[in-house]
């Protein structure tokens, strides 16, 4: 959910439905990679931790995004029990205000209707 205050800042409300949030990252892998790699042995092993490096990172990414997705659905499940629960984030202009873990769809309904207002 998105609206917009009265200074004109950009708030969303954002609920993670996934079994968890993300660990694995590979975008600083990514940047380690050099920019310009010539065709000398020299660069092949300036480049080559780079390339190893990003291609575990992916790998563990690709991995851990099939598993979340695996879980989805228990996670759904769970959190409707009220055993997990749902992970609701306040943003305002890009940056994390505020985070809550209300339990049970009811809390979760609440507190999106007390933030709205």
């Amino acid at each position: 959910m998105k609206w917009h205050d009265a200074k004109g800042n950009k708030w969303t409300l954002r609920q993670r439905r996934l079994a968890w949030f993300r660990r694995v990252n590979p975008g600083p892998a990514v940047d380690m990679l050099p920019d310009g790699l010539g065709d000398d042995p020299i660069s092949l092993l300036i480049g080559l931790p780079a390339l190893i490096a990003i291609t575990v990172m992916s790998a563990l990414w690709l991995v851990e995004f099939a598993l979340r997705l695996a879980l989805a659905p228990f996670a759904a499940v769970l959190r409707l029990v009220g055993v997990l629960p749902y992970r609701i984030e306040l943003f305002c202009k890009g940056q994390q205000v505020e985070m809550w873990l209300p339990r049970g769809r009811g809390a979760r309904r609440r507190l999106i209707n007390e933030v709205r207002r």
